[in-house]
């Protein structure tokens, strides 16, 4: 059993397993567990699926008719492909640096008038950034405003909130559990993921989601007709060894998000003593994210390269980093935010932790001719 190949193309968007080599699966995905007991297909509030895309994708073919309206913020993953594959209006919230790419409820509130969709994504992905509560709270007190607002004969506003990286948390914040859905149960689709705790795809790329029944019945019919319903017996048996041994799994996701901080605090210190020297980089940093991926500014958009190369949009910024150092960074441009924007996303799990220092170098010779633009000087 491995890992899908880290960077595998998939459209524009890149496949984000980790590399097996680096980040091994814990022993427990190998215990012969034939004997173990088949899950419900679906259970009353629970359903099943072998691809978070299509499960997404259900979501919105369930939910959201021809010109309805899909709120969502940027950058995104997946959400940003999605309006209008299924002929709804987008209407899309960008989030700010200065917010750490989170979105803030005041900014959110005139964008849900006359919605059928919210989407959310806590840890963000490709960011990493992680919802507050609180905020969260506010949130869902919007979305009850606004069902009680419409009338009877009205389509409802739903809330689709992704967690499926919800169990890679770097600091002290807490799962946020379905139950605190309960104000607006009814009309929520919260959705976890299996392989996601480690980073993983292949067998091990199995999604769930709860919700209200007579939703997820109309999921479950369309997942079928795309064959992506969780119907294979062995598929069965990795998410029902998952489920029964949830306890023993935390503990392995725990080592491996260990594994995952060392490596992303040492990069960001790293870029930390970059930006100190000069250089116009900066990132978030493990104390804001979750998931597996590290934000990352370089701020070089309208400068030209040593070779003549004029950095024009934040695509061209990866190209000559990528071709200089090896390093693949995904602009936000490429999850709906603007092609200027310089912000990148980093899988640090495809990367050996030994040769984040050299990576680190690389990375400060192939932007040397930008040094002095940063916000700090070297002393």
């Amino acid at each position: 059993m491995e890992n899908q190949p880290a960077g595998k193309k998939i459209g524009h968007l890149t496949r984000d397993g980790a590399n097996v080599k680096f980040y091994p699966l814990p022993p427990e995905f190998f215990i012969d567990n034939s004997d173990a007991p088949q899950i419900g297909m679906p259970g009353e509030e629970v359903l099943y699926a072998s691809e978070e895309q299509s499960l997404i994708d259900a979501c919105f073919k369930v939910l959201c008719s021809p010109g309805d309206i899909v709120v969502y913020t940027s950058p995104d993953w997946y959400i940003d492909n999605n309006p209008l594959r299924m002929e709804a209006l987008a209407r899309k919230l960008e989030t700010e640096e200065d917010d750490h790419f989170l979105p803030v409820p005041d900014k959110l509130r005139p964008l849900l008038k006359d919605a059928a969709l919210l989407c959310l994504c806590s840890p963000a992905n490709p960011v990493g950034a992680v919802i507050k509560e609180e905020q969260l709270q506010e949130i869902i007190a919007m979305i009850l405003d606004e069902n009680k607002r419409r009338k009877t004969d009205e389509k409802k506003i739903y809330l689709f909130f992704d967690v499926m990286y919800a169990r890679m948390l770097f600091r002290n914040d807490v799962l946020i559990s379905y139950s605190i859905f309960g104000p607006i149960k009814e009309y929520t689709i919260y959705a976890e993921a299996m392989c996601r705790p480690f980073s993983s795809t292949g067998p091990l790329n199995i999604v769930w989601c709860r919700g209200p029944e007579k939703i997820l019945q109309k999921m479950e019919i369309v997942l079928s007709e795309m064959g992506t319903l969780l119907a294979n017996p062995t598929d069965q048996q990795y998410a029902s060894q998952y489920i029964r041994n949830i306890k023993k799994y935390n503990s392995s996701t725990y080592k491996f998000q260990q594994s995952l901080i060392e490596a992303m605090t040492l990069f960001h210190v790293g870029i930390y003593g970059m930006k100190f020297n000069g250089y116009p980089v900066q990132t978030l940093g493990p104390s804001f994210c979750g998931g597996l991926f590290l934000p990352l500014k370089i701020d070089v958009i309208g400068k030209s390269t040593p070779c003549d190369q004029f950095l024009k949009t934040a695509e061209d910024i990866s190209g000559h980093l990528q071709e200089k150092t090896g390093i693949e960074l995904l602009p936000f441009s490429r999850f709906g935010c603007a092609s200027t924007l310089p912000w990148f996303s980093l899988n640090i799990g495809k990367y050996n932790p030994d040769e984040i220092p050299s990576m680190v170098k690389s990375l400060q010779s192939a932007l040397e001719f930008a040094k002095g633009f940063g916000l700090y000087s070297g002393i």
